[in-house]
């Protein structure tokens, strides 16, 4: 199954994945299409990937962005990493 930190999520709040990662609808959105794209693997830094999750992560976004662009008509994407607590990252 996938997991936010400790916490279990159910497969409908996820809204696509690749072999190291996944991405899902952020519960608590700052803005419409918010999406959070994570690392299957639990780690607590993004010095601790390695470099195939972190392409692999990456490649995801980028996949992810341009169902956003269409879907909301965008024309922009705004792309943050909060790694560690001091960060924001819960």
């Amino acid at each position: 199954g996938y997991k936010f930190g400790h916490i279990s999520l159910p497969k409908n709040q996820i809204i696509a994945h690749s072999s190291l990662s996944y991405a899902m609808v952020n519960l608590k959105p700052i803005t419409p299409g918010h999406l959070l794209v994570m690392p299957k693997r639990i780690v607590p830094r993004v010095s601790g990937l390695t470099p195939d999750e972190l392409g692999d992560i990456w490649f995801l976004a980028q996949q992810m962005s341009i169902v956003l662009e269409q879907r909301h008509s965008a024309k922009s994407i705004t792309f943050a990493i909060q790694d560690g607590m001091d960060a924001g990252q819960t």
